[in-house]
């Protein structure tokens, strides 16, 4: 009888404590929803129809780097003569165009591209 009385208890003591914690806290009930941070573009998009800036390449080999700096890898290789389109203008401390060359994305530095560069 005394194991049968316990295994009751445990029994009711441990659907207690399941309910307890499944309800809400009474200090949190009425805090509202925090709403998530608006998301933003990292690169600022442009919506006027300006004619595309273009400049050419004047290096022998010129490497395409996935970032800005010598510390980025190469995509690819371009050759004197090449047009590029720039696709954002540097920073003010900076050396690096963002470009687009035949479809594919990456960095020249601007000292080896001449035209509408900045």
């Amino acid at each position: 009888m005394k194991k049968t009385f316990s295994l009751i208890l445990l029994v009711i003591l441990s659907m207690a404590c399941t309910l307890t914690n499944a309800l809400p806290h009474p200090s949190r009930a009425s805090e509202p929803t925090p709403k998530p941070p608006p998301i933003t573009s990292p690169i600022p998009t442009e919506t006027s129809t300006a004619p595309a800036k273009v400049c050419t390449v004047t290096a022998e080999h010129l490497n395409l780097r996935s970032g800005p700096g010598l510390t980025w890898g190469s995509i690819t290789i371009l050759n004197n003569g090449e047009t590029v389109t720039i696709l954002s203008e540097p920073a003010q401390d900076s050396s690096w165009l963002h470009v687009d060359a035949g479809g594919r994305e990456g960095w020249i530095n601007q000292n080896f591209c001449e035209g509408d560069n900045p």
